[in-house]
């Protein structure tokens, strides 16, 4: 649904948050009567994060994703994600920023700038393999196909990242190559 939306997911990791994590995530809704239930739902389990580009890309996640409430998107917009997805106010499948600024702090608590880590992945490193799914797919829109039919064939998926890999042509170290 994301890339048929004409989206374009450029970062992705699976991770989760402790509880200061999702507090920092979510210090907007602090004062909301069911603040500590969302907080214990964010971190009762891994979780996977998305940049997504797209023109006027708030707007448009706000629109794909429905009404924050489950219930209400399957009324009021039910071919959103929510609608489809979800089960209630809390359990409703993903979430979007509403702003520029909200954006832009969420994606650096996930993908820090800074070169820091962010929260930890999920990664279990034991009785595992790599998956590793080629530009084409995912230029192709194949990613949540090939990740079902891995679930599908009764596979665990431990641990997820999104990273773009840069070909650098290789330096010449001989002794002409140095200019010596």
């Amino acid at each position: 649904m994301i890339i048929s939306a004409g989206f374009t997911i450029t970062k992705a990791k699976m991770m989760k948050l402790t509880r200061g994590e999702a507090i920092d995530f979510h210090a907007d809704h602090q004062a909301k009567p069911y603040y500590n239930d969302l907080l214990e739902f964010l971190t009762s389990g891994p979780i996977i994060a998305l940049e997504i580009l797209g023109d006027d890309a708030i707007h448009r996640w706000k629109n794909v994703l429905g009404p924050a409430n489950s219930s209400v998107a399957r009324t009021e917009a039910p071919d959103s994600i929510r609608a489809k997805f979800g089960t209630d106010g809390i359990r409703n499948v993903a979430h979007g920023p509403d702003s520029f600024a909200s954006a832009a702090r969420e994606l650096e608590l996930f993908f820090p700038s800074s070169g820091g880590r962010g929260p930890a992945n999920t990664a279990k490193y034991t009785n595992c393999t790599c998956c590793i799914i080629k530009p084409h797919a995912i230029k192709d829109g194949l990613t949540g196909k090939i990740i079902k039919s891995i679930l599908d064939g009764g596979f665990e998926i431990s641990a997820l990242q999104m990273v773009t890999l840069c070909f650098l042509p290789s330096f010449d170290f001989s002794s002409e190559g140095m200019g010596t």
